[in-house]
């Protein structure tokens, strides 16, 4: 495994745990500041210092907690358009080899198969027009698409935590 503010391996063995309210608080501050100091996050949900590491920890090992990412804003990376690519229908034979190409690909942030009449939906990014053509072309040959670009983002990247205990299955 990884050091604890690192990504982790995927937990050893299927669980279940209850999270408690001092978790969703943990959970509640991390989601608004991922790198908030150990001692900080303790005074903010009145813990020690080693009881949220200890917390943290039993979080990640139980698979709740993930890993810990930055958000990049892709206009000033050199990324000005995204767009969602919908894969139609899709025949069987080819659903391994379209998600070859979507990990293949870097631009292609998200990549979930769907239900109804689109077998995939991608999330991508491009540079230019033709750069977004020439991410079409690599999934043109598996179904037929169709894009949709974004013209603006009204909730980006958020996660829905209940207010107050749960049982995380899994």
């Amino acid at each position: 495994m990884n050091n604890v503010r690192g990504n982790r391996e995927k937990p050893k063995r299927p669980q279940t745990k209850v999270l408690d309210g001092t978790d969703m608080k943990i959970l509640r501050e991390l989601k608004e500041n991922a790198r908030i100091a150990y001692a900080e996050l303790g005074r903010r949900i009145q813990l020690s210092t080693p009881a949220v590491m200890e917390r943290m920890r039993r979080l990640e090992d139980a698979g709740i907690i993930l890993g810990y990412t930055v958000r990049v804003n892709m206009r000033t990376v050199g990324y000005p358009i995204v767009a969602f690519i919908a894969l139609h229908n899709a025949d069987a034979s080819v659903l391994s080899k379209i998600a070859r190409v979507a990990s293949s690909v870097p631009e292609m942030l998200e990549c979930h198969r769907v239900t109804g009449e689109n077998s995939y939906l991608i999330k991508t990014v491009a540079g230019s027009v033709k750069d977004l053509e020439r991410i079409i072309d690599r999934l043109s040959p598996f179904a037929a698409t169709s894009t949709s670009l974004v013209l603006s983002t009204v909730i980006e990247e958020t996660v829905p935590l209940p207010r107050g205990p749960r049982v995380a299955s899994l």
